[in-house]
């Protein structure tokens, strides 16, 4: 199990997980986004939904909104 710190935004909340894998495309799952509604940042850079994290790595979640 790898644990991530995840902060989501612009909601400013942060949610400890538990994934198998570690990877962008598990952690959109997990917090019930598609992959084509958020971006995931670490370390102040996007990456892709396939990158894999370490355990106790913090990541950016931005969950995209229209607006008008």
């Amino acid at each position: 199990m790898v644990k991530l710190i995840v902060r989501i935004y612009p909601d400013n909340r942060e949610v400890v997980i538990d994934t198998k894998s570690g990877c962008g495309r598990e952690v959109i799952r997990l917090l019930g986004y598609s992959s084509e509604s958020v971006v995931l940042v670490y370390k102040g850079k996007p990456v892709l939904e396939d990158t894999c994290f370490n355990d106790g790595d913090e990541v950016e979640v931005y969950v995209a909104t229209s607006g008008g």
